[in-house]
């Protein structure tokens, strides 16, 4: 077997890990410095007074989530002070509306699973609590809990990260393909086809997921 039909297609795999390897570092750091700009800034428009501005900050902060990243949950529990010290300084409408401020940055970290669902299932109960729902029956309780966006499916995440591995994955082959050569053609329209594919995949489940 000649030494290039060998190479070829370890060059076409290689392109594909390098090529999706390169958009997750990508991602994930601009998503580690979302969290720490928005955390500092958070900190320092407290610091200042500014605390409609900074909770905003933290809520930006708590959203820019992935594992392994400190900011997110350290802007969670500088909200969770924010709003047990409304509490107690009796202010029911800030409390209120920093809990939900903390409700909706964890329901915005949701994929397969639901990340600080301790601290989700925290405020969701000080909002029922300062919406005096405790006083209401067990029963009555239960049919007025605050309704949750419907989980994503684990299917269409998978077919998400299918549809983006196939995009890289045939823009890589796209990239180390030969060209000028008849046998080479054929190699180069699968590439298209599974490029085309996989951004029309993941354009779609990004849309109805």
């Amino acid at each position: 077997m000649p030494l290039s039909t060998v190479w070829r297609p370890l060059n076409i795999v290689g392109g594909v890990i390098l090529g999706l390897a390169a958009f997750v570092a990508i991602v994930t750091a601009r998503v580690y410095l979302d969290g720490k700009n928005n955390f500092e800034t958070a900190r320092r428009l407290d610091r200042e007074g500014e605390s409609k501005l900074a909770i905003a900050s933290f809520e930006d902060a708590a959203r820019s989530y992935f594992p392994g990243s400190p900011y997110p949950r350290r802007a969670l529990d500088r909200l969770n002070i924010k709003a047990k010290a409304a509490q107690m300084r009796g202010d029911v409408t800030d409390a209120v509306t920093i809990w939900e401020s903390i409700r909706r940055s964890v329901l915005a970290t949701r994929h397969v699973v639901q990340p600080n669902k301790d601290i989700l299932e925290q405020a969701e109960r000080a909002i029922m609590r300062l919406q005096s729902l405790e006083s209401e029956s067990e029963e009555s309780r239960e049919t007025s809990r605050i309704a949750r966006p419907r989980d994503p499916s684990p299917i269409a995440s998978i077919i998400l990260f299918g549809g983006l591995i196939l995009w890289i994955g045939g823009a890589a082959a796209l990239c180390v393909a030969p060209r000028g050569k008849a046998r080479s053609t054929g190699a180069r329209v699968l590439a298209w086809v599974a490029c085309l594919v996989g951004l029309g995949v993941w354009l779609v489940i990004c849309a109805i997921a």
